[in-house]
C-alpha cells in the first residue's frame, strides 16, 4: 500500500530544519475540516512514540469546529491576529483528549469481580475506571503547504484550565480512506491488525499527526483510526515506509519507535 507522508514545517522559533537525505515533495493538500470534525465516531489513538501514551489506555480524541471570533473556556475573547498571518490563521477547533489510566485497568484484573462492581458505590472501584480529559483549543497556523481555502497543515493548541498556560504545537502528515473488512483484533483491543475475516466492508479513516518537542515531551508521532482502533498491516507498514520515504531523520527514526497504545475493545463508541 502506498502512502504520502510529508515531512513537518520548521518550528517557527527554530532555525534548523529537518534534516532530510534527500528533496521531498508533497503532492497532498490538507486535509479537509469536514474530515477531521465530522464524525459521530471520535479519533482513536492507535499507535503513538510519545511516552504519556505508555502508561494509559482508551485514548480517543475529538475535534470540533469552533466560530473564530467566539470566546471559549474562560477567554476574555478572540486572540487578535498577528501581523502576517493568513486568513486561515484564525481557524480554530475544540481538541477533546480522554484516556484512562493503564495501571488502573491491571489493578482491576487482578482482583476477582471487581469489573462487575464498577458504579456500586465504592470509591476504589469508580477508581480504576475513571476517564481523565484534557480540553484546549487548536488554532490553525501559517505551514508550508497550506491551503488559503479553509484548511491548513499546522495547528497550535493551547490548554484551557489549569492547563491554560500549556501549549504545543502539532501538524498532520498524511491522511486517508481505506476499505477493509474487519477481523480478529489482540485480545486487548490495540494495535496493528490483519484486515481480513469475515464481515461487510467498512470504510476506516486515518490520520498521522506529528507533535514538535516542548520542554516537557520529546517530538512525537501518532496514528489515529476510526471507527475502530485497530490498523491493518499493510496500512501501518504503508506509513511506516511513506515517513521514512520522505527522507526525514527524524521521521525515520520515530517510524521505527512506534508502539500499540491499549484499547479495551476496538468499538466505535
Amino acid at each position: 500500500m502506498n502512502i504520502t507522508i510529508r515531512s513537518p514545517s520548521k518550528p517557527p522559533s527554530s532555525t534548523k530544519p529537518h534534516n532530510t537525505t534527500s528533496p521531498q515533495v508533497t503532492p497532498l493538500n490538507p486535509p479537509d475540516l469536514s474530515f477531521m470534525t465530522s464524525s459521530s465516531t471520535p479519533w482513536h489513538v492507535t499507535l503513538s512514540t510519545l511516552p504519556m501514551w505508555r502508561t494509559n489506555r482508551n485514548v480517543r480524541i475529538r475535534y470540533t469546529l469552533l466560530e473564530p471570533s467566539k470566546p471559549l473556556l474562560g477567554s476574555s475573547g478572540p486572540e487578535p491576529t498577528k501581523p502576517g498571518k493568513k486568513k486561515n490563521a484564525s481557524l480554530r477547533l475544540l481538541d477533546r483528549v480522554t484516556y484512562q489510566s493503564q495501571s488502573q485497568s491491571l489493578k482491576s484484573k487482578s482482583r476477582p469481580g471487581t469489573e462487575s462492581e464498577s458504579g456500586s458505590g465504592s470509591g476504589e472501584n469508580e477508581s480504576k475506571d475513571k476517564v481523565h480529559c484534557v480540553m484546549g483549543v487548536d488554532t490553525a497556523i501559517t505551514t508550508r503547504g497550506k491551503d488559503d481555502e479553509g484548511s491548513t497543515w499546522g495547528w497550535e493548541w493551547r490548554g484551557s484550565g489549569w492547563l491554560r498556560l500549556a501549549s504545543s504545537r502539532w501538524e498532520v502528515l498524511g491522511y486517508g480512506t481505506i476499505t477493509t473488512i474487519p477481523g480478529p483484533t489482540e485480545e486487548d483491543g490495540a494495535g496493528p491488525v490483519q484486515a481480513g475475516g469475515d464481515g461487510q466492508e467498512e470504510r476506516m479513516d486515518w490520520m498521522v499527526t506529528y507533535f514538535s518537542k516542548t520542554l516537557f515531551t520529546p517530538a512525537g508521532i501518532d496514528i489515529y483510526a476510526r471507527p475502530r482502533a485497530v490498523v491493518p498491516e499493510e496500512l501501518l507498514a504503508g506509513i511506516k515506509r511513506g515517513l521514512k520515504d520522505t527522507g526525514d531523520v527524524v521521521l525515520g527514526r520515530l517510524a521505527e519507535e512506534l508502539f500499540p497504545v491499549r484499547h479495551d475493545s476496538d468499538s466505535t463508541s
